[in-house]
């Protein structure tokens, strides 16, 4: 038996004495740091940078397309918000998201996500479809009551009824 042993884990490598190989390092278990609880959570927070005003712990590591973290969890690429509650808070059930409610995406402080729906998670953000959804009067001021609201294609639109009727009278009148 040798002396010493090469370790691997994707590109990282480590040559080790066999004596002093911890039991979590062993061959059967496959790549040994990533397997490593602590030395994974010491990798995750090399890429954290607290900032003290907000209280924010912003992402310095790979980011998706659209502004969130990403992190290799040891088996496969992560969101690292989702990553980061997760550790902190455990398991998000499937039908669940995160929202931040800093509002900044690349945040992984914990304290600063909160476990929502789809839909609750959607309309607190900023699109049209949620901008519309927290109206509570219309252009012209009239409130959105069930009573003066009508629906339309698969209830997702929404109208002034009483400006509807206005609209109906003045073409009526039109000569």
């Amino acid at each position: 038996m040798p002396d010493t042993l090469e370790l691997r884990a994707g590109p990282h490598r480590a040559t080790v004495r066999v004596g002093e190989i911890p039991s979590y390092m062993s061959r059967s278990v496959g790549p040994w740091r990533w397997s490593d609880p602590h030395w994974l959570w010491q990798k995750f927070e090399s890429f954290i940078h607290p900032e003290p005003n907000s209280g924010c712990w912003l992402w310095s590591g790979g980011e998706t397309g659209d502004g969130y973290g990403r992190f290799y969890n040891g088996t496969t690429q992560v969101l690292a918000h989702r990553f980061a509650f997760e550790a902190h808070r455990g398991a998000i059930p499937p039908d669940k998201q995160i929202d931040h409610l800093c509002r900044i995406r690349c945040c992984v402080n914990p304290d600063h996500m909160e476990i929502v729906t789809g839909a609750e998670n959607t309309l607190r953000g900023f699109s049209p479809s949620a901008l519309c959804a927290r109206k509570t009067h219309c252009v012209n001021g009239h409130e959105f009551t069930p009573e003066n609201t009508l629906r339309g294609q698969g209830r997702r639109q929404r109208r002034c009824r009483t400006c509807d009727n206005n609209r109906r009278r003045k073409m009526e009148d039109a000569p």
